[in-house]
């Protein structure tokens, strides 16, 4: 399952996400351990009000470990900042243009930001910098 960050700090890097979620997939005593199979960070420019919103798409397995990120993240703070997790639904598009004439995201331009990977801790990056 894909999971959705919204309104992540600008500075945020893949490893930020990686600690932030690390705690909310590990396993225990009768919980089910997931694993983080990418990170995508992305830039949305408002086309005419000229604004810039940070994202990012995780993709968790198993499904029932990514339900349980969204619960357990949902309206936290990342750096100082809130932010939104929820499940990742693309959006329909029919010859390169939203299904719904009045849109808003039809004047957006997505970026993917390629950010350093850069993790601290050197257990953290010998387990987890593989995946990213």
């Amino acid at each position: 399952m894909i999971v959705f960050l919204r309104n992540i700090p600008n500075d945020t890097l893949r490893s930020d996400i990686a600690k932030f979620i690390f705690p909310a997939i590990k396993g225990g005593l009768f919980r089910e351990k997931g694993e983080i199979k990418f990170i995508k960070l992305l830039a949305m420019r408002g086309m005419f009000v000229k604004t810039v919103e940070h994202h990012a798409l995780v993709a968790i397995e198993p499904d029932k470990v990514a339900l349980r990120v969204i619960k357990k993240l949902h309206s936290t703070h990342l750096k100082g900042k809130r932010i939104t997790v929820r499940q990742y639904s693309p959006r329909n598009k029919i010859r390169g243009y939203y299904t719904a004439h009045n849109d808003q995201r039809r004047e957006l331009e997505i970026t993917e930001i390629d950010s350093p990977q850069v993790i601290g801790d050197r257990k953290f990056h010998r387990i987890h910098a593989s995946k990213f």
